[in-house]
Protein backbone atom coordinates (compact mmCIF):
# COMPACT_ATOMS: atom_id res chain seq x y z
CA UNK A 1 0.00 0.00 0.00
CA UNK A 2 2.85 2.37 0.88
CA UNK A 3 4.40 1.26 -2.35
CA UNK A 4 1.09 2.22 -4.36
CA UNK A 5 0.56 5.40 -2.69
CA UNK A 6 4.38 6.65 -3.05
CA UNK A 7 3.67 5.89 -7.07
CA UNK A 8 0.52 7.81 -7.40
CA UNK A 9 1.62 10.70 -5.38
CA UNK A 10 5.55 10.98 -5.54
CA UNK A 11 5.06 11.60 -1.40
CA UNK A 12 5.56 9.20 1.55
CA UNK A 13 2.12 8.81 3.18
CA UNK A 14 3.36 8.58 6.85
CA UNK A 15 5.93 11.55 7.67
CA UNK A 16 7.31 13.43 10.55
CA UNK A 17 10.71 15.37 12.67
CA UNK A 18 12.40 11.84 13.74
CA UNK A 19 12.30 8.15 12.91
CA UNK A 20 9.91 7.72 16.13
CA UNK A 21 7.41 10.08 14.87
CA UNK A 22 7.13 8.18 11.45
CA UNK A 23 6.73 4.51 13.30
CA UNK A 24 4.16 6.52 15.53
CA UNK A 25 2.31 7.69 12.68
CA UNK A 26 2.60 3.94 10.77
CA UNK A 27 0.58 2.64 13.79
CA UNK A 28 -2.02 5.15 15.12
CA UNK A 29 -2.41 8.05 12.50
CA UNK A 30 -5.23 7.78 10.15
CA UNK A 31 -5.14 6.97 6.72
CA UNK A 32 -4.20 9.35 4.08
CA UNK A 33 -6.41 10.04 0.67
CA UNK A 34 -3.72 10.13 -2.03
CA UNK A 35 -6.53 13.04 -3.36
CA UNK A 36 -5.44 15.30 -0.69
CA UNK A 37 -1.54 14.68 -1.69
CA UNK A 38 -2.64 16.19 -4.73
CA UNK A 39 -2.88 13.28 -7.22
CA UNK A 40 -5.67 13.13 -9.97
CA UNK A 41 -6.89 9.49 -9.42
CA UNK A 42 -10.67 8.63 -9.49
CA UNK A 43 -12.93 7.39 -6.37
CA UNK A 44 -12.18 3.38 -7.37
CA UNK A 45 -8.75 3.78 -7.04
CA UNK A 46 -8.67 5.82 -3.90
CA UNK A 47 -11.09 3.13 -2.64
CA UNK A 48 -8.10 0.30 -3.14
CA UNK A 49 -5.14 2.41 -1.58
CA UNK A 50 -7.13 3.10 1.31
CA UNK A 51 -7.86 -0.62 1.77
CA UNK A 52 -4.27 -1.20 0.86
CA UNK A 53 -3.26 1.21 3.53
CA UNK A 54 -5.33 -0.41 6.49
CA UNK A 55 -3.44 -0.94 9.72
CA UNK A 56 -4.76 -4.52 10.50
CA UNK A 57 -3.50 -7.25 8.21
CA UNK A 58 -6.88 -8.74 7.98
CA UNK A 59 -8.79 -5.40 6.95
CA UNK A 60 -6.53 -5.51 3.77
CA UNK A 61 -6.95 -7.50 0.33
CA UNK A 62 -6.13 -11.47 1.59
CA UNK A 63 -4.42 -12.56 -1.64
CA UNK A 64 -3.33 -10.75 -5.21
CA UNK A 65 -6.31 -11.33 -6.93
CA UNK A 66 -8.76 -9.75 -5.28
CA UNK A 67 -6.02 -6.96 -6.06
CA UNK A 68 -6.45 -7.00 -9.28
CA UNK A 69 -9.61 -7.65 -9.76
CA UNK A 70 -10.32 -4.45 -7.74
CA UNK A 71 -8.08 -2.82 -10.28
CA UNK A 72 -10.08 -4.32 -13.01
CA UNK A 73 -13.33 -2.69 -11.94
CA UNK A 74 -11.58 1.15 -11.51
CA UNK A 75 -10.57 0.66 -15.39
CA UNK A 76 -14.36 0.01 -16.00
CA UNK A 77 -15.34 3.30 -14.00
CA UNK A 78 -16.78 0.52 -10.65
CA UNK A 79 -15.39 1.19 -7.29
CA UNK A 80 -14.86 -1.71 -5.28
CA UNK A 81 -17.35 -2.39 -2.46
CA UNK A 82 -15.37 -4.24 -0.14
CA UNK A 83 -12.72 -1.24 -0.10
CA UNK A 84 -15.47 1.61 0.09
CA UNK A 85 -17.36 -0.56 2.54
CA UNK A 86 -14.51 -0.38 4.99
CA UNK A 87 -12.78 -3.07 7.32
CA UNK A 88 -14.92 -5.49 8.81
CA UNK A 89 -18.28 -5.52 7.14
CA UNK A 90 -20.16 -8.55 7.31
CA UNK A 91 -21.77 -8.24 3.77
CA UNK A 92 -18.44 -7.14 2.50
CA UNK A 93 -17.66 -10.72 2.40
CA UNK A 94 -20.51 -11.68 0.10
CA UNK A 95 -20.02 -9.10 -2.18
CA UNK A 96 -16.28 -9.95 -2.59
CA UNK A 97 -17.18 -13.46 -3.76
CA UNK A 98 -20.31 -12.26 -5.89
CA UNK A 99 -17.63 -9.86 -7.32
CA UNK A 100 -15.07 -12.77 -7.70
CA UNK A 101 -18.03 -14.96 -9.93
CA UNK A 102 -18.89 -11.98 -12.42
CA UNK A 103 -15.53 -10.82 -12.55
CA UNK A 104 -14.50 -14.96 -14.32
CA UNK A 105 -17.44 -14.67 -16.08
CA UNK A 106 -16.02 -12.01 -17.94
CA UNK A 107 -12.68 -12.16 -18.11
CA UNK A 108 -13.06 -14.71 -20.99
CA UNK A 109 -14.99 -11.66 -22.73
CA UNK A 110 -13.68 -10.56 -25.90
CA UNK A 111 -13.80 -6.74 -27.47
CA UNK A 112 -15.80 -6.56 -30.48
CA UNK A 113 -14.15 -5.20 -33.69
CA UNK A 114 -16.67 -2.19 -33.69
CA UNK A 115 -16.13 -0.71 -30.25
CA UNK A 116 -15.81 2.87 -30.47
CA UNK A 117 -12.24 4.30 -31.30
CA UNK A 118 -11.44 6.06 -27.82
CA UNK A 119 -11.30 2.33 -26.68
CA UNK A 120 -8.41 1.99 -28.48
CA UNK A 121 -6.67 5.12 -27.34
CA UNK A 122 -7.48 6.86 -24.24
CA UNK A 123 -8.59 3.75 -22.54
CA UNK A 124 -5.67 1.70 -24.11
CA UNK A 125 -3.25 3.81 -22.32
CA UNK A 126 -5.16 4.12 -19.01
CA UNK A 127 -5.83 0.23 -19.42
CA UNK A 128 -1.76 -0.17 -19.44
CA UNK A 129 -0.94 1.83 -17.08
CA UNK A 130 -3.21 0.03 -14.43
CA UNK A 131 -1.97 -3.75 -15.80
CA UNK A 132 1.78 -2.19 -14.87
CA UNK A 133 0.30 -0.61 -11.19
CA UNK A 134 -1.69 -4.06 -11.20
CA UNK A 135 1.71 -6.25 -11.80
CA UNK A 136 3.97 -4.10 -9.65
CA UNK A 137 1.25 -4.46 -6.61
CA UNK A 138 1.04 -8.38 -7.44
CA UNK A 139 4.52 -8.92 -7.38
CA UNK A 140 4.70 -6.72 -4.23
CA UNK A 141 1.89 -8.71 -2.28
CA UNK A 142 3.09 -12.21 -4.22
CA UNK A 143 6.63 -11.75 -2.78
CA UNK A 144 6.15 -10.78 0.61
CA UNK A 145 3.41 -14.07 0.39
CA UNK A 146 6.22 -16.17 -0.41
CA UNK A 147 8.73 -14.47 1.89
CA UNK A 148 6.09 -15.08 5.16
CA UNK A 149 6.09 -18.35 4.67
CA UNK A 150 10.22 -19.13 5.48
CA UNK A 151 10.14 -15.97 7.45
CA UNK A 152 12.05 -15.20 10.97
CA UNK A 153 12.60 -12.75 13.25
CA UNK A 154 15.89 -10.57 12.46
CA UNK A 155 17.65 -9.03 15.21
CA UNK A 156 17.09 -5.96 15.83
CA UNK A 157 19.44 -4.83 19.23
CA UNK A 158 20.92 -1.59 18.76
CA UNK A 159 18.42 -0.01 16.92
CA UNK A 160 16.04 2.67 16.82
CA UNK A 161 12.38 2.02 17.54
CA UNK A 162 11.81 3.84 14.23
CA UNK A 163 14.66 1.57 12.30
CA UNK A 164 13.63 -1.42 13.75
CA UNK A 165 9.74 -0.88 13.30
CA UNK A 166 10.96 0.02 9.66
CA UNK A 167 12.74 -3.10 8.70
CA UNK A 168 9.55 -5.64 10.13
CA UNK A 169 7.60 -3.67 8.00
CA UNK A 170 10.15 -4.14 5.04
CA UNK A 171 9.67 -7.93 5.32
CA UNK A 172 5.68 -7.87 5.57
CA UNK A 173 5.53 -7.78 9.43
CA UNK A 174 2.79 -4.92 10.57
CA UNK A 175 1.66 -5.68 13.98
CA UNK A 176 4.50 -4.61 16.03
CA UNK A 177 4.28 -3.32 19.98
CA UNK A 178 6.52 -1.90 22.49
CA UNK A 179 7.69 -3.09 25.68
CA UNK A 180 9.80 -1.03 28.11
CA UNK A 181 13.07 -1.92 30.20
CA UNK A 182 15.80 -1.00 32.22
CA UNK A 183 19.03 -2.10 30.65
CA UNK A 184 22.63 -1.01 32.33
CA UNK A 185 23.92 -1.78 29.53
CA UNK A 186 22.20 -0.43 26.40
CA UNK A 187 21.15 3.60 25.87
CA UNK A 188 17.76 4.21 26.23
CA UNK A 189 15.61 4.13 23.16
CA UNK A 190 17.47 1.67 21.26
CA UNK A 191 15.85 -1.87 20.91
CA UNK A 192 17.50 -4.53 23.40
CA UNK A 193 16.15 -7.48 22.46
CA UNK A 194 12.25 -8.73 21.24
CA UNK A 195 9.49 -11.60 21.18
CA UNK A 196 9.94 -13.47 19.31
CA UNK A 197 13.59 -13.95 19.75
CA UNK A 198 16.40 -13.74 16.97
CA UNK A 199 16.09 -16.35 13.76
CA UNK A 200 12.58 -18.01 15.32
CA UNK A 201 9.67 -18.39 12.79
CA UNK A 202 7.48 -15.68 12.39
CA UNK A 203 4.14 -16.90 11.32
CA UNK A 204 2.06 -14.90 8.96
CA UNK A 205 -0.06 -11.58 10.83
CA UNK A 206 1.90 -12.63 14.10
CA UNK A 207 2.74 -9.41 16.81
CA UNK A 208 6.61 -9.13 16.86
CA UNK A 209 7.07 -7.33 20.48
CA UNK A 210 10.32 -4.95 20.54
CA UNK A 211 11.81 -4.47 23.68
CA UNK A 212 13.29 -1.19 24.23
CA UNK A 213 15.92 -0.11 26.78
CA UNK A 214 14.82 2.79 29.29
CA UNK A 215 18.51 3.28 30.52
CA UNK A 216 19.89 2.38 33.24
CA UNK A 217 17.81 1.51 36.46
CA UNK A 218 17.26 4.65 38.45
CA UNK A 219 18.17 5.06 42.30
CA UNK A 220 17.26 7.35 45.02
CA UNK A 221 20.13 9.40 46.96
CA UNK A 222 20.03 8.12 50.14
CA UNK A 223 19.91 11.08 52.69
CA UNK A 224 23.46 11.45 54.46
CA UNK A 225 22.71 14.64 55.63
CA UNK A 226 24.78 15.32 58.80
CA UNK A 227 27.39 12.30 58.53
CA UNK A 228 30.98 12.07 58.83
CA UNK A 229 31.94 12.68 54.98
CA UNK A 230 34.22 9.28 54.96
CA UNK A 231 30.88 7.23 55.94
CA UNK A 232 28.87 8.96 53.76
CA UNK A 233 31.08 7.90 51.25
CA UNK A 234 31.51 4.56 51.93
CA UNK A 235 28.26 3.88 52.27
CA UNK A 236 27.27 5.87 49.04
CA UNK A 237 29.65 3.99 47.35
CA UNK A 238 27.75 0.63 48.66
CA UNK A 239 24.68 1.98 46.86
CA UNK A 240 26.55 1.70 43.31
CA UNK A 241 27.17 5.68 43.38
CA UNK A 242 30.27 7.64 42.31
CA UNK A 243 31.14 9.73 44.94
CA UNK A 244 33.32 12.92 45.52
CA UNK A 245 33.65 16.23 47.64
CA UNK A 246 32.82 19.15 46.73
CA UNK A 247 33.41 23.01 47.81
CA UNK A 248 32.34 23.49 51.22
CA UNK A 249 29.50 25.44 52.18
CA UNK A 250 28.50 27.85 55.40
CA UNK A 251 24.84 25.80 57.59
CA UNK A 252 23.52 27.18 60.72
CA UNK A 253 22.26 23.49 61.06
CA UNK A 254 24.87 20.82 60.80
CA UNK A 255 27.91 20.94 62.60
CA UNK A 256 31.36 22.26 61.10
CA UNK A 257 32.99 19.25 59.41
CA UNK A 258 29.91 17.13 58.63
CA UNK A 259 27.89 16.91 55.30
CA UNK A 260 25.68 19.71 55.11
CA UNK A 261 24.26 18.68 51.37
CA UNK A 262 24.15 16.85 48.18
CA UNK A 263 24.03 16.97 44.70
CA UNK A 264 21.73 15.77 43.40
CA UNK A 265 19.20 16.38 46.79
CA UNK A 266 18.60 13.46 48.85
CA UNK A 267 15.52 11.47 47.20
CA UNK A 268 16.35 12.96 43.45
CA UNK A 269 16.96 9.71 41.13
CA UNK A 270 20.34 8.91 39.86
CA UNK A 271 21.03 6.47 37.10
CA UNK A 272 23.10 3.74 38.90
CA UNK A 273 26.54 4.55 38.80
CA UNK A 274 25.76 8.50 38.80
CA UNK A 275 28.07 10.88 40.78
CA UNK A 276 27.04 11.95 44.13
CA UNK A 277 28.60 15.47 45.07
CA UNK A 278 28.53 15.83 49.01
CA UNK A 279 29.31 19.43 50.38
CA UNK A 280 31.16 19.48 53.95
CA UNK A 281 29.68 21.90 56.24
CA UNK A 282 31.68 24.92 57.47
CA UNK A 283 29.61 26.21 60.38
CA UNK A 284 27.55 29.27 60.37
CA UNK A 285 28.27 32.44 58.86
CA UNK A 286 30.13 35.47 60.53
CA UNK A 287 28.73 38.42 61.18
CA UNK A 288 30.79 41.36 62.26
CA UNK A 289 28.20 43.31 65.27
CA UNK A 290 27.55 46.78 64.10
CA UNK A 291 27.68 49.66 66.51
CA UNK A 292 24.15 50.53 67.31
CA UNK A 293 25.13 52.69 70.66
CA UNK A 294 23.03 56.67 70.48
CA UNK A 295 20.85 55.22 67.83
CA UNK A 296 17.06 55.21 68.67
CA UNK A 297 15.83 51.64 69.61
CA UNK A 298 14.03 51.47 66.30
CA UNK A 299 16.96 52.84 63.98
CA UNK A 300 19.12 50.08 66.32
CA UNK A 301 16.88 47.42 65.78
CA UNK A 302 16.79 47.65 61.53
CA UNK A 303 20.44 48.11 61.38
CA UNK A 304 21.00 44.79 63.06
CA UNK A 305 17.36 43.13 61.49
CA UNK A 306 19.45 44.43 58.25
CA UNK A 307 22.70 42.51 59.23
CA UNK A 308 21.04 39.48 60.37
CA UNK A 309 20.31 40.23 64.06
CA UNK A 310 18.15 40.44 66.49
CA UNK A 311 17.98 43.02 69.42
CA UNK A 312 16.15 42.54 72.64
CA UNK A 313 16.55 44.93 75.51
CA UNK A 314 18.24 44.29 78.47
CA UNK A 315 16.98 47.64 81.03
CA UNK A 316 15.81 51.22 80.69
CA UNK A 317 18.23 53.08 82.20
CA UNK A 318 16.67 57.05 82.84
CA UNK A 319 19.52 59.13 82.13
CA UNK A 320 19.88 63.36 82.63
CA UNK A 321 20.32 64.84 79.17
CA UNK A 322 19.74 61.83 77.12
CA UNK A 323 16.68 61.50 74.86
CA UNK A 324 14.80 58.80 75.58
CA UNK A 325 14.88 55.27 74.01
CA UNK A 326 18.27 56.21 72.77
CA UNK A 327 20.92 52.91 73.20
CA UNK A 328 23.74 53.34 75.70
CA UNK A 329 25.47 50.15 75.49
CA UNK A 330 25.53 46.93 73.65
CA UNK A 331 26.71 43.39 74.03
CA UNK A 332 28.30 42.17 72.15
CA UNK A 333 30.20 45.32 70.93
CA UNK A 334 30.80 46.87 67.89
CA UNK A 335 33.12 44.66 65.15
CA UNK A 336 32.36 41.29 67.39
CA UNK A 337 31.99 38.03 65.62
CA UNK A 338 28.22 36.84 65.75
CA UNK A 339 26.32 34.10 64.17
CA UNK A 340 23.39 34.91 61.47
CA UNK A 341 19.99 34.87 63.43
CA UNK A 342 21.58 35.39 67.35
CA UNK A 343 20.67 38.45 69.70
CA UNK A 344 22.10 41.42 70.54
CA UNK A 345 21.22 42.93 73.89
CA UNK A 346 21.18 46.12 74.54
CA UNK A 347 20.21 49.45 77.54
CA UNK A 348 18.82 52.10 76.32
CA UNK A 349 17.85 55.82 78.40
CA UNK A 350 13.99 55.98 80.13
CA UNK A 351 11.97 59.10 79.51
CA UNK A 352 14.44 61.39 79.30
CA UNK A 353 16.21 63.71 81.45
CA UNK A 354 14.91 63.99 84.97
CA UNK A 355 12.69 66.69 85.55
CA UNK A 356 10.84 68.00 88.99
CA UNK A 357 8.75 70.89 89.90
CA UNK A 358 10.41 74.08 90.78
CA UNK A 359 9.22 75.15 94.17
CA UNK A 360 7.47 79.35 95.04
CA UNK A 361 10.34 80.70 97.23
CA UNK A 362 8.93 84.60 96.18
CA UNK A 363 8.08 86.29 99.84
CA UNK A 364 10.45 84.16 101.67
CA UNK A 365 13.65 85.90 103.12
CA UNK A 366 16.75 84.62 101.19
CA UNK A 367 17.25 81.73 103.63
CA UNK A 368 14.46 79.93 103.86
CA UNK A 369 14.30 79.69 99.64
CA UNK A 370 17.53 78.43 99.95
CA UNK A 371 16.46 75.68 102.05
CA UNK A 372 13.12 75.01 99.92
CA UNK A 373 15.18 74.93 96.91
CA UNK A 374 17.31 72.44 98.57
CA UNK A 375 14.54 70.23 99.99
CA UNK A 376 13.25 70.17 96.17
CA UNK A 377 16.59 68.86 94.89
CA UNK A 378 17.59 72.13 93.62
CA UNK A 379 19.52 74.97 94.17
CA UNK A 380 20.18 78.81 94.49
CA UNK A 381 21.36 80.43 91.50
CA UNK A 382 22.13 83.88 90.85
CA UNK A 383 20.70 86.37 93.37
CA UNK A 384 20.42 89.74 92.64
CA UNK A 385 19.51 91.90 95.25
CA UNK A 386 17.71 95.53 94.32
CA UNK A 387 15.76 98.28 95.61
CA UNK A 388 12.01 97.72 96.37
CA UNK A 389 10.30 100.22 98.59
CA UNK A 390 8.11 99.44 101.14
CA UNK A 391 9.52 95.57 101.24
CA UNK A 392 11.62 93.94 103.87
CA UNK A 393 15.49 93.55 102.89
CA UNK A 394 16.37 89.94 101.99
CA UNK A 395 12.96 89.09 100.83
CA UNK A 396 12.93 87.32 97.76
CA UNK A 397 10.39 89.26 95.05
CA UNK A 398 11.48 87.70 92.22
CA UNK A 399 12.85 83.92 91.02
CA UNK A 400 13.77 82.24 87.79
CA UNK A 401 12.46 79.49 86.60
CA UNK A 402 9.07 80.70 88.29
CA UNK A 403 6.97 78.56 90.64
CA UNK A 404 5.84 75.13 88.98
CA UNK A 405 8.18 75.08 86.01
CA UNK A 406 10.08 72.18 85.51
CA UNK A 407 13.67 71.94 86.38
CA UNK A 408 16.49 68.89 85.99
CA UNK A 409 17.10 67.43 89.39
CA UNK A 410 20.39 69.69 91.08
CA UNK A 411 19.24 72.77 88.63
CA UNK A 412 19.76 76.13 89.79
CA UNK A 413 16.74 78.87 90.09
CA UNK A 414 17.73 82.42 89.90
CA UNK A 415 16.24 84.75 93.01
CA UNK A 416 15.56 88.33 93.43
CA UNK A 417 16.10 89.87 96.94
CA UNK A 418 15.18 93.42 98.62
CA UNK A 419 18.59 95.21 99.34
CA UNK A 420 19.07 96.30 102.69
CA UNK A 421 18.15 99.88 104.17
CA UNK A 422 21.19 102.72 102.29
CA UNK A 423 23.33 104.44 104.65
CA UNK A 424 23.17 108.00 105.14
CA UNK A 425 24.31 110.03 101.92
CA UNK A 426 27.61 110.83 101.82
CA UNK A 427 28.88 114.33 100.12
CA UNK A 428 30.38 113.34 96.77
CA UNK A 429 33.28 115.83 97.11
CA UNK A 430 34.67 113.66 100.00
CA UNK A 431 34.38 110.62 97.32
CA UNK A 432 37.19 109.92 94.98
CA UNK A 433 36.14 108.22 91.52
CA UNK A 434 34.98 104.69 91.69
CA UNK A 435 37.31 102.23 92.34
CA UNK A 436 37.52 99.40 89.51
CA UNK A 437 36.11 96.17 90.77
CA UNK A 438 35.92 94.55 87.69
CA UNK A 439 36.85 90.80 87.49
CA UNK A 440 35.93 90.23 91.82
CA UNK A 441 32.82 88.42 92.85
CA UNK A 442 29.86 90.57 93.84
CA UNK A 443 30.78 90.03 97.85
CA UNK A 444 34.84 91.66 97.46
CA UNK A 445 33.18 94.40 94.59
CA UNK A 446 30.81 95.39 97.81
CA UNK A 447 33.90 95.50 100.56
CA UNK A 448 35.96 97.88 97.82
CA UNK A 449 33.26 99.96 97.15
CA UNK A 450 32.15 100.29 101.35
CA UNK A 451 36.26 101.37 102.45
CA UNK A 452 35.68 103.77 99.28
CA UNK A 453 32.29 105.46 101.23
CA UNK A 454 30.08 104.04 98.26
CA UNK A 455 27.40 101.47 98.76
CA UNK A 456 25.65 98.95 96.12
CA UNK A 457 22.32 99.84 95.09
CA UNK A 458 21.47 97.30 92.26
CA UNK A 459 23.27 93.87 90.94
CA UNK A 460 22.35 93.60 87.27
CA UNK A 461 22.85 89.87 86.12
CA UNK A 462 23.62 89.08 82.95
CA UNK A 463 21.96 86.20 80.85
CA UNK A 464 23.49 82.86 80.78
CA UNK A 465 25.86 84.01 83.42
CA UNK A 466 28.04 81.23 85.70
CA UNK A 467 26.73 80.82 89.71
CA UNK A 468 30.20 82.15 90.02
CA UNK A 469 29.94 85.27 87.71
CA UNK A 470 32.39 87.97 88.47
CA UNK A 471 31.93 91.88 88.46
CA UNK A 472 31.77 92.87 84.69
CA UNK A 473 31.11 97.04 84.95
CA UNK A 474 29.76 99.31 87.54
CA UNK A 475 27.60 102.60 87.10
CA UNK A 476 28.93 105.08 87.47
CA UNK A 477 31.79 103.29 85.36
CA UNK A 478 35.58 102.66 87.12
CA UNK A 479 37.37 106.30 87.57
CA UNK A 480 34.21 108.24 87.54
CA UNK A 481 32.71 110.38 89.99
CA UNK A 482 29.05 109.58 91.04
CA UNK A 483 26.75 113.32 90.75
CA UNK A 484 26.66 115.19 93.22
CA UNK A 485 25.12 114.34 96.87
CA UNK A 486 25.20 110.50 95.41
CA UNK A 487 27.82 107.65 96.45
CA UNK A 488 25.36 104.98 94.55
CA UNK A 489 27.48 102.17 92.80
CA UNK A 490 25.56 99.68 90.46
CA UNK A 491 27.22 96.26 89.65
CA UNK A 492 26.82 94.33 86.54
CA UNK A 493 27.87 90.38 86.62
CA UNK A 494 28.16 88.17 84.02
CA UNK A 495 30.92 86.04 81.98
CA UNK A 496 34.19 87.61 80.57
Amino acid sequence: GVVVYEMLTGVRPFTGPSNEAIAAAHLSDPIPDPASAGAEVSPAMQAIVRKLLQKLPGDRYQSAGEVLAALRKAQRGEIDEAAALGPGTATEVLRRRARDAADAARGARVRLPDEPARWRTGSAISWAAGIVAAMVVIALIVSQQAASRSLRMPDLAGRSVAEAVAALRTIGVDAVAIQQRTDDAVQGGLVDGSDPAVNVRLNPGQTVTLKVSSGPALLDVPNVIGQDPRVAMQFLAAKGFGVRLGNSISSTSVKQGLVAASNPAPGAPVEKGGTVALLVSKGPPIIAVPNVVSLTLDEARKQLASAGLKLQVNQTVDVPNIPANTVLSQDPAERSNASPGSTVMVDVSGSGPATQDVPGVVGMNIDDARRALAQAGLSAGIVTQAAVPNQTPGTVVSQIPGAYAKAPPGGAVDLIVVAGAAPAPQASAALGPVPDVTGMSVELAKAALERAGYRVDRVTVLPGAAPNAKVVGTDPAPGVAPAAGSNVVNLVVGNK
